[in-house]
């Protein structure tokens, strides 16, 4: 609390630090400290929500049987809270409020408070929530974080905010004297950017990537009023790597896909993650992402990372440890060879043998000499390249 209260500040004039200014109410918000401050008392409210749970004063909400129950969501100084709608969880809620506001000195922010209902929700339930909070109910396809809390049917239009916001950009710049080096940093880093982070989330339709891959293709080859210029090499090509010939900008078709694999990924490699746990319990219970399939009533997120589910299939292989987990025949697992799979004809093994038969377990070396007499001198090659761990630790999917 010395920390908090004792801060000073001075003003640099001319290089040097001139007066000494003593801030009534401790930190300020660019101070250094701050950040740390604001993170302990967030967890004092998620640690206030946590308590009413575990006293069963709220409940979570599940996406389906068996998910985990999820009562309240934090991202920076935005809060997302779950529970059900009554007046009595309405007024835990109030009073947890009220504890964080006087022990933290902060408040509510109730013009920037929203409330959403599900179509079960009685009226009278509604409205009575609505007065004690004060706080005005959303409506669909309305935005949290930037993004569309619910996509429609017409999925052009959930995202054609995207295209004004480039349009804006791009209508800016048109107006500015710029060098071709100029343009490309621009559309490198700022233009093609601001669909990344929609595109981390959800797979944009082809119709609208090929509509701001136009506005972009006509922003670099220039555009006076509504007359476009000659286009001297194809968008294909301009998007080729400069090695290859190209500028090296983006495809956003396969950028989007490169994006929602990175989701698909995290799904089969963070077990622990709120994330995994909760897909998991709704679409792949008894298996993983690799193998999963659609399902029936899909979420769009689902549909969108369910697009990239092939592009993480081909790129991933195994890393073998104990070898108990990989096929010897099936699986990919060989990282010198192009298909990642022996190539040798499977005659002295049978068609489910596990890598494991072809290591010693007593010393963790490899059969060099059934190696040599069983596979292809490239596959032996190959196999006997790979490194083994004494411990023999469990194999692993890169």
């Amino acid at each position: 609390m010395r920390c908090v209260s004792t801060v000073t500040y001075s003003v640099r004039i001319n290089g040097l630090p001139k007066g000494r200014i003593i801030p009534s109410r401790g930190l300020r918000q660019g101070d250094p400290l701050s950040p740390y401050l604001f993170l302990l008392c967030a967890e004092g409210l998620s640690g206030l929500l946590r308590q009413q749970v575990e006293r069963g004063s709220i409940k979570g909400v599940a996406v389906c049987r068996g998910a985990p129950r999820i009562s309240h969501l934090f991202f920076a100084d935005d809060s997302l809270i779950f529970c059900q709608a009554t007046l009595e969880a309405c007024q835990v809620l109030q009073q947890v409020f009220l504890v964080y506001e006087s022990v933290s000195g902060q408040q509510l922010n109730r013009s920037k408070t929203s409330l959403f209902f599900s179509s079960n929700t009685p009226r009278p339930i509604q409205e009575e929530i609505q007065r004690r909070f004060g706080a005005p109910v959303i409506r669909q396809h309305e935005k949290y974080l930037g993004l569309p809390s619910l996509v429609g049917r017409s999925k052009r239009n959930t995202f054609n905010d995207l295209k004004e916001k480039l349009g804006n950009k791009l209508s800016g710049w048109k107006e500015k004297l710029l060098s071709s080096a100029g343009k490309e940093i621009l559309i490198k880093s700022v233009a093609q950017a601001i669909p990344a982070y929609t595109m981390s989330c959800f797979k944009l339709p082809d119709a609208l990537c090929d509509d701001l891959a136009g506005m972009v293709r006509r922003f670099w080859w220039g555009q006076q009023e509504n007359h476009n210029k000659l286009a001297w090499l194809s968008w294909d090509k301009m998007c080729a790597p400069k090695e290859e010939g190209g500028m090296g900008f983006r495809d956003l078709k396969a950028f989007n896909i490169a994006l929602l694999a990175k989701q698909g990924w995290r799904l089969q490699n963070c077990p622990n993650s709120l994330f995994h746990r909760v897909y998991k319990a709704k679409y792949f219970p008894n298996g993983d992402f690799l193998n999963a399939s659609l399902g029936r009533h899909p979420s769009y997120s689902w549909r969108s990372i369910m697009e990239a589910q092939k592009v993480v299939q081909l790129g991933c292989r195994w890393q073998i440890g104990n070898g108990a987990s990989v096929s010897l025949w099936r699986d990919k697992w060989l990282p010198s060879l192009p298909s990642h799979k022996p190539a040798t004809v499977p005659h002295f093994f049978p068609d489910d043998a596990l890598v494991s038969t072809l290591i010693y377990p007593e010393t963790a070396t490899w059969k060099s000499d059934i190696i040599h007499e069983v596979f292809l001198p490239f596959d032996a090659k190959a196999i006997l390249s790979i490194p083994l761990s004494l411990l023999l630790p469990a194999d692993r999917l890169i």
